[in-house]
């Protein structure tokens, strides 16, 4: 029926544009062109080219239209509505708590209470912000989202799905959740699209281990056993895997319920937030890159000394302070904090496996091309 048909991937990706605009999403739903088609007998199109054919009239109709409210804003096309999210979402520890609940029946029932709670919340938060829910089964998640909904994007979604299992599994440290998203475009296969997802979830995100380097020196890590590896702290964690229309791609694995996850999600909200626009300079993924040794090498101090002479100009005191300073900020506490946190990578050198540290440039870089995307840069 009309009420059960599911979203066009257009609809879903573009969802800040026609969210309000009933008359262009209701006439280009490609569901309801189908169950029109179908009603008629007339000959179905090429799913594809009408998908092409919805992009193409949002396209044309958001070129210079104004928001109503007082943001004062374009309400225009951006690269990123081309762009869709399939995220892949599962439990940390729940075998390990339900050993814990034993054959104890009042807290398993409490448990099937919550679980079920859970799944129902997360799709209503989904659903809030344009996704579609493909299934959503106790902590088994797996949806469609946009990219970015107004001053809202899929870390926006991730953190409310977040909070509402905090809240209903009461801060337990035993349980928490662990995200694969890939990001790609409207028009990319997909079934590769989830099997990045899935992937990103089982093979990065919940096997992710992380280290911290203050207290091992890099040739130590390198002699790491694999039982030392093991035991290292894993899961609770999200990662992206970001795939381009043009082919590029590039990936970040972040830990949740860290100081870096915290300064990261502050930059990201702070930069899409109309109201608190950072202006990250749009060639500072290209300036640092040319010094990512040397950020890697020098201290934090140094670091303080490298920003301040890199970017000395009117404008970078100005219109990209507070900006610049939130940069530096991620990197020093890849540098230099408490947790320091840096993601155990291992690489075959001549035939041997060799484990080493993600770089605080790498890191950067990664982070500073998933915000490009978000903004809505090309």
């Amino acid at each position: 029926t009309k009420d059960r048909c599911f979203k066009s991937l257009p609809e879903i990706s573009a969802w800040e544009l026609i969210k309000d605009q009933s008359d262009v999403w209701k006439k280009d739903h490609l569901c309801l062109k189908l169950l029109d088609a179908t009603t008629q007998k007339e000959n179905i199109k090429d799913p594809s080219n009408e998908a092409e054919e919805i992009i193409k009239i949002l396209e044309k109709k958001f070129k210079s239209t104004k928001l109503s409210d007082d943001k004062n804003k374009e309400k225009v096309f951006k690269p990123y509505h081309k762009y869709v999210a399939v995220v892949q979402a599962d439990g940390d520890g729940f075998g390990k708590y339900l050993e814990s609940i034993g054959n104890n029946v009042e807290e398993l029932q409490q448990f099937s209470t919550d679980i079920f709670a859970f799944a129902s919340e997360a799709l209503k938060i989904i659903e809030s912000h344009g996704g579609s829910v493909v299934m959503a089964g106790g902590d088994d998640l797996l949806f469609f989202a946009p990219v970015v909904v107004g001053d809202n994007n899929i870390f926006t979604i991730i953190k409310e799905i977040d909070d509402s299992f905090s809240t209903i599994f009461k801060n337990n440290e035993m349980v928490s959740m662990s995200y694969g998203v890939s990001i790609s475009y409207y028009k990319f296969p997909l079934q590769e699209a989830f099997d990045i997802a899935a992937k990103a979830l089982f093979d990065q995100a919940k096997e992710a281990k992380w280290i911290n380097i203050k207290t091992l020196s890099a040739k130590q890590v390198e002699l790491l056993t694999d039982k030392e590896i093991k035991d290292l702290p894993a899961k609770n964690a999200i990662h992206l895997n970001i795939r381009k229309h043009s082919g590029q791609s590039h990936s970040l694995t972040l830990p949740k319920n860290t100081e870096l996850f915290r300064l990261f999600t502050i930059l990201v909200n702070q930069e899409l937030d109309i109201k608190h626009d950072l202006h990250l300079p749009h060639a500072l993924h290209h300036a640092l890159k040319q010094s990512a040794k040397v950020i890697d090498l020098i201290d934090t101090d140094s670091l303080k000394n490298f920003f301040k002479n890199q970017f000395d100009e009117d404008v970078h005191k100005t219109k990209h302070k507070d900006a610049l300073s939130a940069v530096q900020n991620i990197l020093i506490d890849l540098k230099d904090g408490v947790q320091n946190q840096h993601l155990l990578v291992k690489e075959n050198i001549d035939g041997k496996d060799i484990y080493k540290t993600k770089q605080p440039s790498e890191v950067i870089f990664s982070i500073l091309s998933t915000i490009k995307l978000l903004r809505g840069d090309a």
